[in-house]
């Protein structure tokens, strides 16, 4: 039972990662800051199947992110009972590399979240083992 409610502590770690990204995405300040950067990525064009601009890129890519955060988080809270050791490898494999992208690119709020999330799928899978 105790690895049930790690495996729901880590998806809630995640889901909630995915929805502040959401949030900041959408209503957080504006990027401003750096005008001239902004811009380039609004000028950049690049073709691929129709025009689209760098910044929308970035854009579409930040919003999957979140989603795919909160959908991950979201099925480990609801199917926390039927996922195995297999299931909680393959979980740690990519939530372990999250962690290491997000050292490089993110701030300490996120890629704590995300090491929550990795340590409670580890205490899960650890919690599983064969006796």
């Amino acid at each position: 039972m105790e690895a049930n409610k790690m495996i729901k502590a880590a998806g809630a770690a995640l889901a909630l990662l995915g929805i502040l990204h959401l949030i900041a995405q959408f209503f957080g300040p504006s990027n401003e800051e750096v005008p001239e950067v902004i811009q380039m990525m609004k000028d950049y064009e690049i073709e691929m199947m129709g025009t689209h601009t760098l910044m929308s890129f970035h854009n579409g890519f930040s919003i999957m992110t979140g989603l795919f955060m909160i959908t991950i988080g979201t099925l480990q809270l609801a199917h926390a009972s039927k996922i195995d050791r297999t299931m909680l490898r393959t979980l740690m494999f990519f939530t372990l590399i999250a962690f290491v992208v997000s050292l490089q690119y993110f701030h300490p709020l996120a890629y704590g979240l995300i090491l929550i999330g990795f340590i409670g799928q580890l205490i899960a899978y650890r919690k599983t083992a064969p006796q």
